[in-house]
């Protein structure tokens, strides 16, 4: 069991050399298509699943947006959306309007910091926290997280996403 852990430490360290840091998370650099997997809290009942995910991004050099759609399906559960994620690149400042596949809307706001893209909106009286962090050049993590009014803070998706090369 110990060489088979330490193999894997070796092997974990030896890909994460050869894959370049991101410093600072530019639109135009996550054009393409993306897939991976991570977990969705199912609204109602609480429950996570786990559930495969794919992402199509399209930059548009005329307006420095990038175009989103994000997928994510498991069995029976299926959800959609899609957007536009605005940086402006004098203050760092974002903007992420979404529509799902419920045809609700959401506009987040932020800012970017280095490799990760943070934004915010209230819902009710619940904050939603969107991350886009992007470790690699072919990897990004996405998170939503969610702060209820009595403070309990819980994510309520999770997923990485690789370049599909």
């Amino acid at each position: 069991m110990k060489i088979l852990t330490t193999t894997a430490l070796i092997f974990i360290c030896a890909a994460s050399l050869g894959a370049a840091k991101i410093d600072k998370i530019e639109l135009k650099n996550l054009d393409g298509n993306w897939e991976g997997s991570g977990n969705f809290l199912l609204p109602g009942v609480h429950t996570k699943i786990d559930i495969e995910g794919k992402a199509i991004f399209r930059y548009d050099k005329k307006t420095n947006r990038l175009r989103t759609e994000l997928t994510g399906e498991k069995f029976m559960f299926s959800y959609s959306d899609s957007g536009y994620i605005a940086i402006n690149p004098k203050t760092d400042s974002v903007s992420w309007e979404v529509w799902d596949n419920k045809n609700r809307h959401a506009k987040y706001y932020g800012i970017r910091k280095g490799n990760m893209i943070h934004g915010e909106r209230m819902r009710k009286d619940e904050i939603y926290e969107v991350k886009i962090i992007q470790t690699t050049e072919d990897k990004i993590e996405f998170k939503l997280i969610i702060t209820e009014p009595d403070g309990d803070v819980f994510d309520k998706a999770v997923f990485e996403l690789n370049r599909v090369k």
